[in-house]
């Protein structure tokens, strides 16, 4: 039973990042990107979750749903930069566009929240240590997997 409710619950939320993403990108086509990218990014836990050896119990479910929310902030901001980009660039110079206009704040964003998590991995609280370990986790997968990579 918990893993169908677990099911229902990241199916309801990856449905509500798409509309939310469709109507304030107004693309489709950023929003398909930004799925597949959160696909990456839940996957990738999911993995993390198993090769840890932890079993798909209440907190691990509470953090996948919220993860999916937290996961599309990078490639948000970076969607946003692209479409506000120069339409008379070309897509590579955009995304170099992109980049330089939040590349450094993303990044800096990205190791801020890192850093807030590391006490909790001195936590004697189960909860608080895997919470720590998940978000962790989940803040590097979204830069790496949100940020392309250049030739």
């Amino acid at each position: 039973m918990q893993v169908h409710s677990t099911k229902q619950s990241l199916a309801v939320a990856f449905a509500s990042a798409v509309g939310v993403i469709v109507i304030f990108t107004s693309s489709v086509h950023l929003a398909a990107l930004a799925v597949i990218n959160l696909g990456f990014i839940l996957v990738f836990m999911l993995g993390a979750a198993s090769l840890a050896g932890w079993r798909l119990e209440a907190d691990i479910a509470v953090a996948l749903t919220f993860l999916i929310g937290l996961s599309c902030d990078f490639c948000l901001h970076l969607c946003e930069a692209f479409m506000m980009a120069p339409q008379a660039l070309d897509r590579p110079r955009r995304v170099i566009n992109a980049l330089q206009w939040v590349g450094t704040t993303i990044v800096s964003g990205c190791f801020t929240t890192l850093l807030a998590t590391t006490p909790l991995f001195f936590t004697t609280v189960t909860l608080l240590f895997k919470f720590g370990i998940i978000i962790f986790f989940n803040i590097s997968s979204s830069l790496i997997f949100g940020i392309p990579a250049r030739k």
